[in-house]
């Protein structure tokens, strides 16, 4: 008699119930046989696939593996955003699409480099710039100072030429390569003030403003420049290690604020 299937008719073993099992990709369990007496119904892979449960099992693993991808990303953007963050309160770094300069090489400019930058490498001058008064140093930012110069020969005495001339202020990183310094850190003019003059002789800066602080570049200091415009002839002033720091406040600031407020309310 088979053992696979009651219902099959055939006393001996010919029947055919075990090879029409096997070949669906079924082995029957032989306990649930002996304890039913009937065969459970295969679950064939092309069936389990199509089950809702399945489907939705296979969906909501589909969306794990993307949320865990995400997630990952995210993670890896705030590690990166926290360590700029950390190199700007330590004032090592400033973003470029805020600030014109970043201390991304570890090579300097000297005066002689960017005496090149400004004029090229043909240097033949008859005219020179001399500083007449001392610029603070440190000076202070959005605090104005004045600069005077005057205009002399190579062997130090001071001329006179014979048409006017236009000199400008320049900023310049001490970097290498330098760039100049046009913006500060919020997107403004670095500098205000008396910035160009037109002069045959004596030039007189009256009031230069520096709105920026130099921890901001590399080495905490910049280049100054006092150059010519369209006058080969006259070496241009490059003044090194210039300092700005944040604005000095005075000492009895808070008392003199806090008796005019007091006179205000009597």
């Amino acid at each position: 008699m088979c053992k696979l299937n009651l219902n099959c008719q055939v006393q001996d073993s010919t029947c055919t119930c075990a090879s029409q099992i096997h070949s669906k990709g079924f082995r029957p369990c032989q306990n649930y046989l002996d304890t039913y007496g009937i065969l459970p119904k295969p679950i064939f892979p092309e069936e389990q696939s199509q089950s809702p449960i399945f489907q939705l099992i296979a969906q909501q693993m589909k969306a794990i593996k993307i949320l865990t991808e995400r997630s990952a990303q995210t993670t890896e953007k705030l590690i990166q955003l926290t360590q700029i963050v950390d190199r700007l309160a330590n004032n090592q770094q400033t973003p470029e699409a805020v600030s014109p300069c970043l201390h991304s090489s570890e090579s300097v400019t000297t005066s002689e480099d960017l005496l090149t930058a400004i004029c090229g490498p043909h240097q033949d001058f008859d005219f020179f710039i001399q500083l007449v008064n001392e610029i603070p140093n440190p000076a202070y930012k959005e605090r104005a100072f004045q600069v005077v110069a005057q205009i002399v020969d190579a062997e130090g005495n001071k001329v006179t030429l014979p048409n006017m001339v236009s000199f400008n202020i320049m900023l310049f990183t001490t970097e290498s390569p330098t760039k100049s310094l046009k913006v500060n850190t919020s997107g403004d003019k670095i500098m205000r003030g008396t910035t160009e003059v037109e002069a045959t002789s004596e030039l007189v800066f009256r009031k230069v403003v520096i709105k920026e602080v130099t921890s901001h570049f590399r080495n905490g200091c910049i280049f100054m420049a006092i150059c010519p415009k369209q006058n080969s002839r006259i070496k241009p002033l490059i003044i090194n290690n210039v300092v700005v720091k944040a604005r000095k406040l005075c000492p009895n600031a808070g008392a003199v604020k806090k008796l005019k407020t007091e006179e205000d309310n009597i």
